[in-house]
């Protein structure tokens, strides 16, 4: 019984086979929005937020994700990514927040980046440990769930769901 309930991870490669193929660099191209929410680590919503998106990807190599967010309490950010690919299914990321440099990878329908965020909390920043997962639901729409963790214990959770115009 267990065994079902092992610590391990998937992989990113587990999903190279669903569709539809969502990659980096497809998606997150032109025009997109989002709605999403924040959770403590026990589970309760602590904030919902939305985003508009606008995604460039001159060539295949390398693009750019400009995001702005609108919290619920009225406070707004705002994130310029810029993406490097690596090869077919791996990229790297960066921004002023990320500390560091994003590891993406991509498979099939999924996405999977691992980065370090510096989050301003209380008039302090915080780093945490990020694990972002994305799925393609179809053509349009992907889900976003992302663990959040400070010293290895998770503090937090995101969910997002994308919406491609």
């Amino acid at each position: 019984m267990l065994s079902l309930f092992g610590c391990s991870a998937p992989k990113a490669e587990t999903y190279a086979q669903n569709t539809p193929v969502l990659t980096v660099q497809n998606y997150f191209q032109g025009p997109l929005k989002a709605e999403g929410m924040l959770q403590n680590w026990q589970g309760k919503q602590t904030r919902r937020f939305s985003v508009t998106m606008v995604g460039a990807w001159p060539t295949n190599e390398q693009g750019t994700l400009h995001e702005e967010f609108v919290f619920d309490d009225g406070e707004k950010q705002s994130r310029d990514w810029t993406f490097k690919r690596v090869d077919a299914h791996h990229f790297t990321g960066t921004a002023h927040d990320v500390v560091g440099i994003a590891e993406g990878e991509q498979y099939g329908n999924t996405i999977h980046m691992n980065y370090v965020l510096a989050v301003p909390v209380n008039g302090k920043v915080i780093n945490l440990a990020i694990d972002d997962w994305l799925y393609a639901i179809d053509d349009k729409t992907v889900i976003n769930k992302s663990t959040l963790k400070k010293f290895g214990i998770t503090v937090g959770a995101l969910t997002i769901a994308f919406t491609k115009n």
